[in-house]
């Protein structure tokens, strides 16, 4: 899995009431400020758009959750690979004790 902005999640969790975004799919994840749109952020292969036409997951991290946005293309068991698979990017790995949450359920 290709991920962007690493960086920016290990300074976030330093800041208390961190609070970042990110947009994800099954080959990709990036990282950005929470103050920025999800549907703003473009990369090849990786876009969130409203009304479901993208093909990424909008997520929001603060306080020990992952809550990821409702998107009809995806199942939760698809969440759930996905989300496996990135926690286990090795420079994701403090994430791996937040909650995740999908449709309003706990997916971790």
């Amino acid at each position: 899995m290709n991920v962007i902005g690493t960086e920016l999640v290990h300074e976030e969790l330093q800041q208390p009431g961190y609070f970042f975004k990110a947009v994800l799919n099954d080959f990709g994840a990036a990282f950005f400020p929470g103050k920025a749109e999800h549907r703003t952020v473009k990369l090849a292969g990786l876009s969130y758009e409203d009304d479901y036409k993208g093909n990424a997951l909008a997520v929001i991290v603060t306080n020990g959750r992952i809550e990821i946005r409702n998107h009809r293309d995806f199942s939760a068991g698809r969440v759930t690979t996905i989300m496996q698979a990135l926690l286990e990017h090795p420079d994701l790995r403090c994430l791996q004790g937040f909650s995740v949450q999908y449709r309003g359920e706990k997916l971790k």
